[in-house]
């Protein structure tokens, strides 16, 4: 599991796509217009070789984390936010889980649930606009988990 926190401070296009070494489109960490604060979780091989291919017309910085989970909260958890974003970790159990998710932005609203290795576990939610709504999931092994949030307004999710 990598984290890419990133920042843009330019007004036009600004992209990142994250690439093997052999050219191979890995992930697009973000495309938006303008100033950019946020984050992506991405599963990434272990041992492999990656570049940032980046567009950008204005200073911009990116940090790259490998976290993990030594202690996260159990559900009940309420996550709040703006725009694209990973969450922190938190802890589920065997069992149903339900994600409660709301979104008052205007563009794509995508939430994926990945566990601690980076893998993408489900897709919770991928709607366009306000979002008021929720999922339940099925968990098969108990471990840490995290969301990543794709929003273009303030979003909240509360994990039971």
């Amino acid at each position: 599991l990598s984290i890419f926190k990133i920042t843009h401070e330019g007004s036009s296009n600004f992209s990142i796509v994250l690439m093997d070494s052999d050219g191979e489109r890995v992930e697009l960490l973000v495309n938006e217009i303008g100033k950019f604060v946020g984050s992506k979780a991405v599963g990434i091989a272990n041992g492999s070789e990656y570049i940032l291919d980046i567009s950008a017309n204005g200073k911009w910085a990116v940090t790259i984390e490998q976290p993990r989970s030594i202690s996260a909260p159990s559900k009940p958890v309420n996550l709040t936010g703006r725009g694209q974003q990973s969450s922190d970790f938190f802890t589920l159990d065997n069992g149903l889980s339900v994600f409660r998710m709301t979104h008052d932005g205007k563009s794509n609203f995508a939430v994926v649930l990945m566990d601690e290795n980076g893998e993408r576990y489900d897709l919770l939610v991928n709607e366009i606009g306000k979002f008021d709504g929720s999922k339940a999931v099925g968990i098969s092994n108990s471990g840490s988990y995290l969301l990543d949030v794709s929003a273009d307004g303030n979003w909240s999710i509360t994990v039971e």
